[in-house]
């Protein structure tokens, strides 16, 4: 996960951030900032897109934070590796996460979301 984090970071805000930064990004620093694997309603819930076990792109949904919310839960981040852009996995996650949203009080921390779903 940390991999493609800081992979669609580097080309997603290449020219938006500088060149010194996002080379700087480093997936052993972002591991530490995931809590995987603690279930609770206070806690994020990340759906992750696979293809042949390694990781593709990933989804968190978190605890809304607004007073006028409409719903338990917002989605927080959603990431693909650059190379699979544009294969339908964002879409597949984004879908995912909505029906997460949905049921928030007994969703699972992680579930994967298979190559079936979002091949073209």
């Amino acid at each position: 996960m940390a991999r493609v984090h800081v992979r669609a970071w580097q080309v997603g805000y290449q020219g938006l951030l500088s060149d010194a930064y996002l080379t700087g990004l480093r997936a052993e620093d972002r591991v530490k900032r995931y809590t995987l694997g603690t279930v609770s309603k206070s806690h994020p819930k990340t759906l992750v897109a696979t293809e042949s076990g390694v990781i593709v792109g990933f989804a968190t949904v978190f605890p809304a934070q607004d007073d006028d919310r409409t719903s338990p839960a917002e989605l927080n981040a959603l990431y693909v590796d650059p190379d699979r852009w544009k294969r339908g996995i964002g879409a597949a996650l984004e879908s995912a996460a909505g029906a997460s949203l949905v049921h928030w009080d007994i969703g699972t921390q992680c579930c994967g979301c298979s190559p079936e779903m979002y091949a073209r």
